[in-house]
């Protein structure tokens, strides 16, 4: 991969509409290299919630980390079966207090940590 391959990536899948890059998404025609590229960056909140579903947990973790991600697709990430899915949605600023509260009850200590820190970061504010 050259040094200007990302960039031709990121070119011909921003260049897709919203309603072209759910209709690749359902066809399973983009890659997963194009799917973590739209979940990194801002995209429409509906392609965002499509790729909170993906069956890779690293395009999912990415969702979870991107500011813009909606509620409705951390309320499903918050219960994904990855525990890295899970602690990024424990950690990110969107997150509902429902969500980390639900989260701050998690088997894995560092997500109980994370939202619990995220919680009383939130009451200091």
């Amino acid at each position: 991969m050259g040094v200007l391959e990302p960039l031709r990536l990121w070119r011909s899948v921003k260049n897709l509409s919203v309603k072209e890059t759910l209709v690749q998404l359902a066809l399973g025609t983009l890659s997963d290299n194009d799917k973590c590229i739209l979940a990194n960056h801002s995209v429409s909140k509906k392609v965002l919630e499509v790729l909170s579903r993906d069956k890779n947990n690293f395009i999912r973790s990415i969702v979870a980390d991107n500011f813009d991600a909606p509620r409705k697709a951390l309320k499903e990430l918050s219960v994904d079966k990855n525990w890295d899915v899970r602690v990024r949605v424990a950690q990110h600023a969107n997150a509902s207090l429902e969500i980390l509260k639900i989260l701050s009850e998690d088997k894995d200590w560092i997500i109980r940590y994370r939202s619990l820190r995220n919680i009383n970061a939130r009451k200091k504010s």
